[in-house]
C-alpha cells in the first residue's frame, strides 16, 4: 500500500469491519491514514511481519492503525516507523489508537521508532476505552510528543492510557530509548510523559527505559517519564536510567489523586542534581505505596535516594506482599 491518499475524515487505506483478517508480510508506507479495523462484536484482526512507515493524518484517528467497536488486534514482529498526526482530538495517535470497549490489544516483537504527535495529538499509542494492552518484547525507540494545545488530557511520547476502568495492561521484557515529551500548554489536566500518561493500571516488567526527556520549560503541568492521574503503576524488575527532567516541574514518576505505585527491584537513576523518583502533587489524597529493593540516583550520590525514601515516609505506605523469592533485577546498570 503505497501512498494511498484516502483525503479526510474517517477514510482509511484498508479498512476491515467486522470480519476476522490476517495481514502478513505487507507494507503501508506513505499512506494518509493506513488502516481501520472495526467490529461489532469481539473480533480479532492478525498483523504479522508488516510495516506502517511514513503514514499521517491531521484528524482524529491514526496515522498507521486504529481499532475501534469490539474489534482486537494482535501484532507480531510489526514496524511502526515515523508516523505523524497532529489534530485536537483525544483519539489522535501516530501509530496505534483503539476505542474499543472490550478485549486485550497484543503487540509482540514490535518495534515503534521515531514516530512524531504534535497539537493535542496524544501521542505514539492511545488507549482510549474499555479495552486493555500488552506490549511483549517491543521497542519504543526516539518518539516524540509535543503539545502546544491546552485543551486538558493525557500526553505522551509512547503510551497515552486514557481509561479508569480498562482492564489492566502490560510491558514486559521491552526496551525504551531515546524518547522525549514536551509541552508549552499550562493547565494541571496536561499529564504529559516521555513513556507513560495513565488513568489506568499499567505493570512494567523486566523492562529497560534509557535517556528519556520530560521538557515542560514552557508550561506549567504535570510530568514525568511516568504521569499519573489516579493511576496505578508497577515497576518490577526494571531499569530507569539517565532520566533528563529539564524543569523542577518534572520528576521520574509524578502522581496526583490517590494511585498506587509499587516499585520492586528496580533501578531508578539518573546524575542529574536536581532529579527527583517520586513527586506527589496532591498530599491531601496520597497514594499507596510499595517500595522494595529500590535503588535510586547516581551512585555517587545520595541526593535522589533520600529524596524518594523522605517522599514514601510523607506518604501513607502500605506494604506490598512479596515472595522471598521474588528475584533480583534482571536488568544491568551497564
Amino acid at each position: 500500500f503505497l501512498a494511498c491518499d484516502t483525503g479526510v475524515g474517517s477514510d482509511y487505506a484498508f479498512n476491515i469491519n467486522g470480519s476476522s483478517f490476517v495481514v502478513e508480510d505487507c507494507e503501508f508506507n506513505g499512506c494518509w491514514a493506513a488502516a481501520y479495523f472495526t467490529a461489532p462484536a469481539a473480533t480479532t484482526g492478525v498483523f504479522v511481519n508488516t510495516a506502517f512507515k511514513n503514514c499521517a493524518k491531521d484528524a482524529w484517528g491514526t496515522a498507521a492503525l486504529k481499532a475501534d467497536s469490539m474489534a482486537v488486534i494482535a501484532a507480531t514482529n510489526c514496524w511502526f516507523y515515523r508516523g505523524w498526526v497532529s489534530q485536537e482530538h483525544q483519539q489522535a495517535a501516530s501509530a496505534f489508537t483503539t476505542a474499543a470497549s472490550g478485549g486485550l490489544h497484543q503487540f509482540y516483537k514490535c518495534t515503534f521508532e521515531e514516530n512524531y504527535s504534535t497539537g493535542h495529538a496524544r501521542g505514539t499509542v492511545v488507549i482510549q476505552g474499555s479495552s486493555g494492552i500488552c506490549f511483549d518484547k517491543c521497542r519504543f525507540l526516539r518518539n516524540r510528543n509535543e503539545n502546544t494545545n491546552s485543551y486538558a488530557d493525557l500526553h505522551s511520547a509512547c503510551i497515552a492510557y486514557g481509561q479508569s476502568k480498562s482492564p489492566d495492561s502490560f510491558c514486559r521484557d521491552c526496551f525504551f530509548e531515546g524518547n522525549y515529551a514536551s509541552s508549552t500548554a499550562n493547565g494541571t489536566a496536561n499529564y504529559v510523559s516521555s513513556i507513560l500518561s495513565a488513568r489506568g493500571a499499567v505493570t512494567f516488567s523486566n523492562c529497560t527505559i534509557l535517556n528519556s526527556t520530560n521538557d515542560i520549560s514552557g508550561a506549567d503541568c504535570p510530568a514525568g517519564t511516568f504521569a499519573l492521574r489516579g493511576a496505578s503503576i508497577g515497576l518490577v524488575n526494571c531499569v530507569v536510567k539517565d532520566t533528563a527532567n529539564l524543569t523542577a516541574n518534572s520528576a521520574e514518576i509524578t502522581v496526583t489523586g490517590t494511585p498506587s505505585v509499587g516499585i520492586i527491584n528496580s533501578v531508578l537513576t539518573s546524575k542529574e542534581p536536581s532529579y527527583r523518583a517520586l513527586r506527589p502533587l496532591d498530599s491531601t489524597l496520597p497514594p499507596t505505596m510499595a517500595i522494595r529493593s529500590l535503588r535510586s540516583a547516581d551512585a555517587s550520590s545520595t541526593a535522589s535516594r533520600s529524596a524518594v525514601w523522605t517522599a514514601a515516609a510523607a506518604l501513607s505506605h502500605t506494604t506490598m506482599p512479596m515472595s522471598s523469592s521474588s528475584p533480583s533485577s534482571a536488568n544491568a546498570l551497564s
